[in-house]
């Protein structure tokens, strides 16, 4: 089951855990074959950003979506 991540300004207001924080966390945890799905809005955290934080992190991107200003991407751990 994928570890879900909102990178939204409602997620920012509702949550006592900064979602960035989230995000680090399960980059971090994240083991072998392990998938993150990232739910987010430009304004909070870039996509561009996002994919290369990925990409250093050791993951690959399956699925990328891309609207005005939201995005959704599903990456794996690994090759």
């Amino acid at each position: 089951m994928a570890t879900i991540i909102e990178l939204t300004e409602e997620a920012f207001r509702s949550c006592r855990e900064k979602p960035t924080f989230k995000l680090i966390a399960a980059l971090t945890e994240a083991g072998e074959g392990e998938e993150i799905v990232v739910v987010g809005e430009d304004q909070i955290m870039r996509y561009d950003v996002l994919l290369d934080i990925l990409e250093q992190e050791g993951f690959r991107v399956v699925e990328g979506e891309r609207g005005p200003g939201r995005y959704r991407v599903r990456a794996v751990r690994g090759s």
